[in-house]
């Protein structure tokens, strides 16, 4: 793997890792989150501070739409291209996914001559978030549903590309993004449940087409070019969006109607002008956010991050519920920020340490099998072609 980028936009950029460390660090913060009940002032805000973790999520969307599409761009002329791309997929993401569904959902429900869970059959089919907000959930993989979302993108996202010449899949890409808010406004008001607009995958698109229309134009030359002369101002501008949109949505909560709708597309532009930040001034040999995104710690959990996600969940349920009622911390929680605290801490080490076995032990394995799966020879393809001529 590459330590420096063959150029804006491609290869591999190191302060991505660390962006993705961020998102799957957020997300441990919220999981992980026992206060509840009447809390002291400072432990209110605590725990204020742990719920708003749940953006982590919307960050991993815009990340993964931007990897996918441009992975997929920049092999959208081969010959195999359909192939290379969902075979690769399948060795990176079904392994572990169904090794631990197997286990928490099967196995261990069978040692323990429990029923098996209800409803897991959602889970199998990567269709959980379609499920779930009609109370359709299985308690330990409660976090699948982002999962599901991403999955039925990748399904769907390879035809889109190969059909679409860069500069129009741009353009698609962020009309897909007004439809996915129209989406939200729709669900808010007309539904009692504000999951929907929170799991439903036309709902959420949004992130994930705006990390997409990225990736298009860091592959257009125009673009390009203002990208690498404009993007250390992107910071700036994401940091002005997010006290913006703090104030006027009260801190984007995960449910409201305000911060479903509005607060999620800001959060969608904040994570994506942070994505171009990374991108352009993260990829320098040298500075300050390079240091900090390309910290060989965060590099790590960034990598790990995958199982991590997978894990934290039933770890939570399987051990630490367990051990919390095993030293007097109620089930519905505790009101001591200290406690807390410890708990995430705790928590989130194991749950890194998990991502770092899984991957040394079981996922590094599949991934060698991405040797079979490399593109052919590239030419244009249809679409590319059309337009030239």
């Amino acid at each position: 793997m590459m330590d420096t980028p063959r150029r804006v936009g491609t290869g591999h950029v190191p302060a991505l890792d660390g962006l993705r460390a961020f998102a799957i660090l957020l997300v441990l913060a919220h999981n992980f989150d026992i206060l509840a009940g009447r809390l002291s002032a400072p432990a209110r805000g605590l725990e204020l501070a742990l719920d708003a973790g749940w953006i982590g999520v919307q960050l991993f969307f815009v990340l993964s739409g931007y990897l996918i599409t441009g992975g997929l761009l920049d092999t959208r002329g081969a010959g195999n291209y359909f192939g290379t791309f969902f075979g690769r997929r399948l060795v990176r993401i079904f392994p572990l996914y169904y090794v631990v569904l197997l286990v928490g959902a099967v196995i261990v429900p069978l040692a323990l001559r429990q029923a098996l869970p209800e409803h897991q059959v959602w889970l199998w089919t990567y269709t959980s978030n379609w499920a779930q907000p009609g109370g359709r959930v299985v308690d330990t993989f409660p976090h699948f549903w982002s999962l599901a979302v991403e999955e039925q993108f990748y399904l769907v996202w390879p035809f889109v590309v190969r059909l679409l010449p860069p500069r129009k899949l741009v353009v698609a890409s962020l009309a897909l993004g007004v439809v996915a808010l129209a989406a939200r406004i729709w669900f808010v008001n007309t539904s009692d449940s504000p999951e929907r607009a929170y799991m439903f995958t036309v709902c959420r698109m949004d992130a994930l087409c705006f990390g997409a229309a990225i990736a298009g134009l860091v592959r257009d030359p125009v673009w390009l070019e203002r990208v690498r002369k404009y993007g250390g101002a992107a910071g700036w501008a994401a940091l002005a969006l997010a006290v913006v949109g703090a104030i006027v949505t009260h801190g984007f909560p995960r449910i409201s109607p305000l911060g479903q709708t509005l607060g999620y597309s800001l959060l969608t532009i904040i994570f994506g002008l942070l994505l171009v930040l990374a991108i352009t001034r993260g990829a320098e040999e040298r500075g300050p956010l390079r240091a900090i995104l390309g910290a060989r710690a965060l590099g790590e959990i960034g990598k790990y991050s995958y199982a991590i996600y997978i894990f934290h969940q039933p770890l939570h349920v399987f051990v630490g519920k367990p051990l919390l009622a095993r030293l007097g911390v109620g089930v519905d929680g505790t009101t001591n920020p200290l406690v807390a605290l410890a708990y995430v801490g705790l928590a989130s080490v194991a749950s890194v340490a998990l991502g770092f076995v899984s991957f040394h032990v079981l996922e590094k394995h599949f991934l060698k099998l991405k040797k079979h799966f490399v593109p052919s020879k590239i030419t244009p393809p249809p679409a590319v072609r059309e337009a030239a001529a």
